[in-house]
Formats: structure tokens, C-alpha cells, sequence
């Protein structure tokens, strides 16, 4: 992938998803897409690869936490929803951290993202 097609391909996979009724996919990649465009907005400007790397990241990290939760309520439906909604997510950020890893220029998984509310829910 060239970079920003990554926000490309899943909009294309979500296309691909509604038009096959599957209700996971579509879900997951609707989450994805809508947090994408939340930063976006926030950002003002279009999201660079790195970017959409640490979304997929905050929103796998979600979903984990989703499952500890889920875990300790009891509720084995919302675990085996969240796992299939990660191994979606994993995938796509697998695509993406072996693209990023071919550009040595480009954003490095290590380094850390600033959001632009950090600065006013206070973390840095």
C-alpha cells in the first residue's frame, strides 16, 4: 500500500462488508472509520499513515479492555464480539505496520503521538 490508501482500503472494505451483510466487518470497520474522522476533525487535516496506525492501535487497546471487562461480568457473547472485531483490526494493522516498516522516512510504531486533547484532558 502507498501511503494514506490505508484509510482507503478500509473504506473499501467496508463497502465490500455492508454489501455482504457481514455485520461484524461492518461494525468494526465503522468504528474505525468513525474514529479516524473524530481525530481528523479534531487534527483539521487529513490523518498520515502513522496516524491511522495509532488509531487501530487505541482501538484494539479498546476492545482488549472491552474483553477484561467482559470477563469479569460474565458475559462470554461480548468477548467472542470483541475477539472477532480484534482479529479484524489486526489484520489491518498488520497490512499497515509491515507498509511502514518499507518506509524508513515515514512514522515508526515506537514513537509516540500527541492528540490534540491531550493537552486538555492533561496527559502528555
Amino acid at each position: 500500500m502507498k501511503p494514506m490508501e490505508t484509510q482507503k482500503k478500509i473504506e473499501s472494505d467496508f463497502k465490500i462488508a455492508f454489501k455482504s451483510g457481514d455485520k461484524v466487518s461492518k461494525r468494526t470497520l465503522r468504528m474505525v472509520l468513525a474514529s479516524i474522522k473524530l481525530v481528523e476533525v479534531d487534527k483539521r487535516e487529513p490523518l498520515s499513515e502513522g496516524e491511522v496506525f495509532a488509531v487501530l492501535q487505541k482501538e484494539i487497546k479498546s476492545l482488549r479492555e472491552l474483553i477484561s471487562d467482559a470477563e469479569k461480568a460474565g458475559r462470554g457473547d461480548l468477548i467472542a464480539e470483541a475477539e472477532s472485531e480484534i482479529q479484524i483490526l489486526k489484520n489491518i494493522h498488520r497490512n499497515l505496520s509491515l507498509m511502514m516498516k518499507s518506509m524508513p522516512w515515514q512514522w515508526k510504531p515506537s514513537q509516540r503521538l500527541e492528540h490534540p486533547l491531550h493537552k486538555i484532558w492533561g496527559r502528555s
